[in-house]
């Protein structure tokens, strides 16, 4: 077992009462884009520019990204990835106005702002209002539109999804009359609000990869890329819990939805998270190398790229001091396990509806090109 990141922080008394986290699985080699800093430093002028923060929060932004696009997209062209990276970090500033920012606890403003964010990136012409998020949502759109012209259709339905769930969360979160998120519904919900599948929709054109028209609407891609977008949100679960425990802030995590729903404590809720997201990981990769072993070579370059994507999100989750808690508290760094997959059972589904067809068989077969009027077989069963 190896460990990256910092060292390992010693406060054995505060530390003792700490859940600490097994050993995530994760047999895929780091890699991280040459020009990353330089890539870091363009993403804080962009935000800065755009008056999403101050140059007084430059360190502590740069900090947070940590390298972020050039872990996930290693072999892309430097404009590519620096789109990616303006992309990552407009995000994470959106998510902290939503989470716990000026608009937390304020679920009619945010849907207001999402209605227009989204109106922004489905209209042509200039930015419906001149707020902040607003224009530099915009701008990307535009930089989209000039460099990676075959992304635009996907990454804006994923950009709806991800506001879609956030909407849900906000009033779930507020209305004391809903019901909390079944373990089911907050899976659904975590890997489109968090912008995880927006990201993943751009990186075929940040690594230049040019898929056969039939890919998308095919199941086995379509597991690939849910699948990876879920472990990298399960991965900051597991490592933002404690700070968001800490905090104050709205809990919404993998880890306190298990704890509730299961009424288990937090070190078996850990525990559980672990094993799930091992499982995923396990058929990720089954799923990865049973589409690299495709004649097409983008296919295999495909899976190749998703596979970067999930192991640079794990490696900025080890480094980034996004997660940090409070003074005198932090997290339990795991070890990642590259040899072989911890001792669980990894060949069965994880028992979430939402998620359950990634085990259906017909995806782990051999996959043929969709045929016009003929639907796949995962479609003809529905």
């Amino acid at each position: 077992m190896s460990a990256i990141g910092p060292e390992k922080e010693q406060h054995a008394s505060d530390q003792s009462a700490l859940p600490r986290i097994p050993p995530l699985y994760c047999p895929i080699a780091p890699a991280i884009h040459p020009e990353a800093k330089d890539i870091d430093d363009a993403s804080v002028a962009f935000v800065e520019r755009h008056g999403l923060s101050s140059p007084h929060q430059r360190v502590r932004l740069a900090t947070a990204l940590n390298g972020m696009a050039g872990r996930l997209a290693p072999h892309g062209s430097r404009e590519k990835v620096q789109l990616l990276s303006d992309l990552l970090l407009w995000f994470l500033i959106f998510d902290d106005l939503s989470d716990e920012g000026a608009l937390a606890g304020r679920p009619g403003e945010l849907l207001g702002l999402m209605m227009r964010l989204q109106r922004t990136l489905d209209a042509p012409g200039p930015p419906i209002d001149q707020r902040p998020h607003t224009v530099a949502l915009h701008e990307i759109r535009l930089r989209l539109e000039e460099i990676m012209p075959a992304q635009v259709e996907h990454w804006v339905a994923e950009m709806c999804g991800c506001f879609l769930a956030e909407a849900h969360r906000a009033v779930a979160d507020t209305d004391v009359s809903s019901p909390r998120y079944d373990v089911s519904d907050y899976v659904l919900n975590s890997f489109h609000a968090g912008g995880a599948l927006a990201v993943v929709a751009l990186l075929p054109g940040v690594e230049g990869i040019v898929l056969p028209p039939w890919a998308r609407g095919n199941p086995r891609f379509q597991a690939l890329a849910e699948i990876a977008a879920c472990i990298s949100v399960w991965d900051s679960d597991l490592f933002s819990y404690v700070k968001e425990m800490q905090s104050g802030t709205r809990i919404n995590n993998l880890v306190h939805v298990l704890l509730c729903a299961r009424e288990i404590n937090e070190q078996e809720a850990v525990a559980a998270a672990v094993a799930m997201r091992n499982q995923l990981m396990d058929r990720f990769l089954l799923l990865s190398n049973a589409a690299a072993g495709d004649e097409a070579l983008p296919v295999a370059r495909y899976a190749g790229c998703l596979a970067q994507y999930v192991r640079g999100a794990l490696d900025w989750c080890l480094l980034t001091t996004r997660y940090q808690a409070p003074v005198g508290r932090s997290a339990l760094l795991p070890d990642v396990c590259v040899a072989s997959a911890p001792s669980t059972d990894l060949t069965t589904p994880v028992g979430i509806p939402s998620i359950a067809w990634w085990w259906d068989d017909d995806i782990t077969s051999g996959h043929m090109p969709p045929q016009p009027g003929i639907p796949t077989d995962r479609a003809s069963r529905e």
